[in-house]
């Protein structure tokens, strides 16, 4: 392991919205306290309330480290190389990849061919299986883009799933995980996407030397299982060394450039 380089104090770390905000704070609180632990100095979680807030807030150094899907680190990285990829965080399948997943509730009788005019429910703008990955599993499995539905942005995986459930949208885009853990609920799954990037950490190498990058690297990848097992619901499996080169297979969703920042015409 690299030897010990002090980091400015405290270090500030943020998580993706993916859920409300107290879900999201509690899952990331564990890794937060680990780095603490394992550095030796205040490491201080904040909570951002949309994907682009906490994008903005790692391009302009106001935090240190951030949990980012794909989608987002590409579109930060796209205007600010000095973004670096950390480790991304297994699923549990033991991989460090994921899918999008189209999703419907089982009982009404979801026809993924017949989605025009219908009711879409997406998680946030930046989100991975936001716009650009439920407009590529439309795209491939039913002929069409999203431009052809009603779609509208419901903040987080969570709530386009429940928002599926509750009957205020037809389908939903969402990461598979939650569409796995929503099924009991009634989600039967329509479509999945391709494999993209697991949810991972990055730094700002303008706040943090290399040196102090090079550790937190060292440290998260020699984590104990009885530690990380203990994490966040979808950070319990493990970690994995990331590289730019993990993002090539992203390119066929679409340029973030493009996406919509508000909802679709009702």
């Amino acid at each position: 392991m690299a030897p010990f380089v002090p980091a400015s104090e405290p270090l500030l770390i943020a998580s993706l919205p993916m859920e409300s905000r107290d879900a999201t704070l509690s899952a990331f609180e564990p890794v937060a306290r680990y780095l603490e632990q394992q550095l030796q100095q205040p490491v201080h979680q904040v909570f951002l309330e949309s994907y682009q807030d906490v994008i903005t807030a790692l391009d302009a150094g106001q935090i240190d480290i951030a949990m980012l899907g794909p989608l987002p680190f590409v579109t930060l990285h796209a205007k600010n190389a000095q973004i670096e990829p950390l480790v991304f965080f297994r699923e549990a399948s033991g991989k460090a990849r994921y899918r999008c997943m189209l999703v419907a509730f089982a009982d009404d009788d979801i026809n993924i061919m017949k989605l025009r005019n219908r009711r879409v429910a997406l998680t946030q703008p930046l989100s991975t299986c936001g716009y650009l990955g439920t407009n590529a599993i439309l795209h491939s499995e039913a002929g069409h883009d999203l431009e052809e539905t009603i779609y509208s942005y419901h903040n987080n995986h969570e709530a386009a799933a429940l928002a599926v459930i509750a009957g205020r949208a037809d389908v939903a885009g969402i990461k598979d995980e939650f569409a796995y853990n929503y099924a009991s609920l009634g989600l039967e799954i329509l479509a999945a996407s391709d494999w993209v990037p697991a949810v991972g950490l990055f730094a700002n190498s303008v706040q943090l030397s290399e040196d102090q990058i090079v550790r937190i690297r060292e440290i998260l990848l020699a984590t104990p299982v009885q530690e990380y097992a203990n994490w966040g619901h979808f950070m319990q499996y493990g970690m994995e060394a990331a590289s730019y080169t993990d993002f090539e297979t992203l390119k066929h969703f679409g340029d973030p450039a493009q996406i919509p920042l508000n909802s679709g015409p009702n």
